[in-house]
């Protein structure tokens, strides 16, 4: 089922409003400090991107959600392109290569192999990488999370700018590895309802695979967020 929050922005924007980006994006300069360009793969609405500008690094951002970079594109000057894993549509290598909101935990299972090995092509040779991946727990019961102060676009102005939203999100493991998550999402006076699955990779066979790609692999405690309740890890790869 698609995600329907990635054609809403501004909710999207509302419901991550506390999610700690600066503290990410510090985290990820503190271990590459002389990074001049960066690579933020799900980059969403681009709150990363703008972050690395302000700390005076050029960066560029890959989503591959369009209402999410046209979003990105009108808040700033920096390049942003419409993909994903495990096809990036940008070549060349970056000091830096950032793949947060659990990126890799949204890929299929088959994918996982040629998403590590696009991400380290774009690190280059003396690139560093950072990746955070989450442990999902199955619940019994929805979690709710509010927001308000929606900024709403000419395209979404049924449901009234300035309102706030909720969010009701649950996570089932249907199979192994495999969540599922189911949510809905009320904004204003509208809703809408989505469901996507995710794959909970073992944190041994994603530092295997950087090891196998040439990197010297750390795993770290990454940031408290209170956007999620998955429990985060973080992988810093470096060559």
């Amino acid at each position: 089922m698609k995600q329907h929050l990635h054609d809403h922005p501004g909710v999207h924007d509302a419901l991550y409003a506390r999610k700690p980006y600066a503290e990410e994006v510090g985290f990820a300069l503190e271990r590459a400090p002389a990074a001049d360009r960066a690579l933020v793969v799900g980059c969403r609405t681009g709150e990363h991107v703008r972050r690395f500008e302000a700390a005076g690094v050029e960066a560029v951002g890959v989503d591959p959600y369009p209402a999410l970079i046209e979003h990105a594109r009108e808040r700033s000057d920096s390049t942003f392109h419409v993909g994903g894993l495990p096809e990036l549509p940008v070549d060349g290598a970056f000091d830096l290569v950032l793949a947060p909101f659990m990126t890799v935990n949204r890929l299929a299972a088959d994918e996982l192999e040629p998403a590590l090995a696009a991400l380290a092509d774009r690190a280059g040779e003396d690139g560093t990488l950072v990746l955070d991946t989450g442990e999902y727990p199955d619940m019994e019961s929805p979690t709710l999370r509010t927001a308000s102060g929606i900024e709403t676009g000419e395209e979404e102005k049924e449901g009234a700018a300035g309102s706030g939203c909720a969010l009701f999100e649950q996570f089932r493991r249907s199979d192994g590895r495999e969540v599922r998550v189911e949510s809905v999402v009320l904004h204003g006076e509208s809703w809408f309802a989505d469901g996507h699955e995710l794959v909970e990779f073992e944190n041994d066979e994603i530092g295997t695979r950087l090891a196998d790609l040439g990197f010297v692999v750390k795993r770290e405690d990454w940031l408290p967020d209170p956007t999620t309740t998955a429990e985060s890890s973080v992988f810093v790869a470096s060559r």
